[in-house]
């Protein structure tokens, strides 16, 4: 995503999935960013989904610790999930155990980067997209944008 050039423009741009999360640092948003405003032409719509920073202050939705069970065709299996914060950076960090039957324990580790809803507005605006609408669910429903999620949708100038 920092360094993707097609050479040319595109009428929708998707980051679906919290893909925007995995740029950490300022310099990796910026890139990013890049890349989204040299594939739009004005009128492109972006759309952007992200876990929603906001959603872990006071009244949100954070849970430090969270157990999953998953149950696929060849694959149950349990994980439990430990989230924290690397609050100088802007990060939140989970480290995952997962217990497969008759496997030993496996961990992972993960970042990502939290976006606040001003904050990726003001950062779009600075590639001359526009918002359109910022919702924190799939009904799109106006709300005071504490839910788990955004949903980001931003015309290009």
């Amino acid at each position: 995503m920092r360094t993707l050039r097609l050479g040319r423009t595109f009428d929708a741009i998707t980051c679906m999935g919290s893909t925007l999360m995995y740029a950490l640092t300022a310099q990796d948003v910026e890139k990013v960013l890049n890349t989204f405003r040299v594939h739009a032409h004005p009128g492109t719509l972006l759309i952007l989904d992200v876990r929603n920073a906001a959603s872990f202050l006071g009244g949100g939705t954070f849970r430090e610790k969270t157990e999953t069970e998953v149950n696929l065709p060849g694959l149950s299996a349990r994980f439990v999930a430990i989230h924290s914060f690397d609050h100088r950076r802007q990060l939140l960090v989970r480290r995952r155990t997962w217990h497969i039957p008759g496997q030993a324990p496996v961990e992972d580790f993960c970042q990502y980067r939290l976006f606040f809803p001003v904050e990726l507005e003001h950062l779009l605006s600075e590639k001359e997209f526009r918002t359109a609408g910022i919702f924190d669910n799939m009904e799109l429903k106006d709300t005071n944008l504490s839910g788990p999620r955004l949903y980001f949708a931003a015309i290009r100038s």
